[in-house]
């Protein structure tokens, strides 16, 4: 599952097969977005450093409190234009969004 919330960050959260079905590992490529949602969900779990992994940083949280920060990202919703939301004075974040946007969008066009 991947996830872009306009105040959070962009997560890719997975549940590898070894691991608890109550437990999920959600891992993202700044450090800050898992930041930020540890800060929302009240956490005080390490953020994994793997600099060498796909997605750079990752956590294991309950799954019951991932599910909520998906519910109240969602009822929170008080923007109208989500790039505008989520890139506010972030430059590199505008850039790499922007590149995600367009390739989606040519795949739409595609259709």
């Amino acid at each position: 599952m991947w996830v872009m919330t306009a105040k959070g960050g962009f997560y890719s959260a997975i549940r590898k097969p070894d691991m608890p079905k109550d437990q999920i590992m959600v891992r993202a490529r700044r450090k800050d977005d898992l930041e930020r949602l540890l800060k929302a969900i009240g956490s005080d779990t390490d953020i994994i450093s793997s600099p060498k992994a796909d997605y750079a940083f990752r956590v294991i949280i309950p799954v019951e409190a991932w599910a909520q920060y998906l519910y109240d990202s969602a009822m929170g919703i008080d923007y109208s234009n989500f790039k505008d939301a989520s890139c506010k004075g972030d430059h590199a974040r505008h850039e790499a969004y922007m590149d995600c946007w367009a390739a989606l969008l040519r795949i739409q066009q595609r259709l």
